[in-house]
Order: C-alpha cells, then sequence, then structure tokens
C-alpha cells in the first residue's frame, strides 16, 4: 500500500506540476498575446493606412490620366492652330514679298515703258521728219510750179 501511496502521492505531485505547467504556459501565451496584439494591431493599422493610400493613389492615377487626356487634346488643338498660324504666316510672308517686291515690279515696268515711249518718241520724231521734208518738197514744187506759171503768164 504504501506503494500506491507513493504512487498516489507522485501523482498528485505530477498533477501539480502540470497544473503549474499548464498554469506557466497560460502565462507565456497570455504575455506573447500581450507582447504580439500591439504589433498586430500596428501591422492592421498599416495595412489600413496601406488600403486607404492605394484608393488615394487609384483615384490620384485616373484622375492625371483625365488631366493627361486633357492635356493630349489641348496639345493636339495647339498643333492644329500651329499649323493654321504657319499656313497663314506662310500666306503673310508671300503677299508681304509681293507688296515689297512691287514697287522694284513696277520701277522695271516704268523703265521698260519707258524704253518703248522714247522708241515711239523717236519713231515719232523720224515719222515728223518725214512728214515735214514731205510737206517742204511739196511747198519747193508749188513754189516751182507757181514760178513757172508765173514765168508762162508773163511770156
Amino acid at each position: 500500500m504504501e506503494k500506491k501511496e507513493n504512487l498516489k502521492s507522485e501523482l498528485c505531485k505530477l498533477e501539480v506540476e502540470k497544473d503549474e505547467i499548464e498554469l506557466e504556459l497560460k502565462r507565456k501565451e497570455k504575455n506573447e498575446k500581450d507582447r504580439l496584439l500591439p504589433e498586430i494591431e500596428k501591422y492592421r493599422n498599416l495595412i489600413l493606412e496601406m488600403e486607404k493610400d492605394i484608393i488615394k493613389n487609384n483615384d490620384t492615377i485616373a484622375k492625371e490620366n483625365e488631366n493627361n487626356a486633357d492635356l493630349n487634346k489641348k496639345i493636339e488643338d495647339l498643333e492644329g492652330k500651329k499649323e493654321t498660324l504657319r499656313e497663314e504666316h506662310d500666306k503673310a510672308m508671300t503677299n508681304y514679298i509681293k507688296i515689297k517686291d512691287e514697287p522694284t515690279r513696277i520701277g522695271k515696268g516704268n523703265e521698260n515703258l519707258k524704253i518703248q515711249v522714247n522708241h515711239v518718241q523717236n519713231e515719232l520724231d523720224g515719222e515728223m521728219r518725214a512728214q515735214k521734208e514731205h510737206e517742204a518738197r511739196i511747198v519747193h514744187e508749188l513754189n516751182i510750179k507757181e514760178k513757172n506759171q508765173k514765168v508762162l503768164q508773163g511770156l
């Protein structure tokens, strides 16, 4: 019986030891939970903040994409205006060159007209001389005829 009691005593010791170990284990678990809970909460908060940042960043990206689309449209519009202005500039430059060169062109035209007028004047002068010579011949011939008639009448 003593053996039985020894065994019972041993069993009681073991149960007490078991209870102490379980208590120690629960205490360690609680300490570990208490130590880890703030870290877990910290990481949860970080995850929530990151999720909020992701949502905010996605919104920002969407707005930037809209802004980029608007800017691309404005760029296309400005390129169209630039092309229109380039064409207007080319037309204006062509007109400017025409206007700028107009006095030279008119001057050359005037010079050509002067040459033609001088040529015609020379031709007219030649014609007038020829006509005066012709008239002088006719007058001379008339004078000769008159003299001849007077001579004939005087005879």
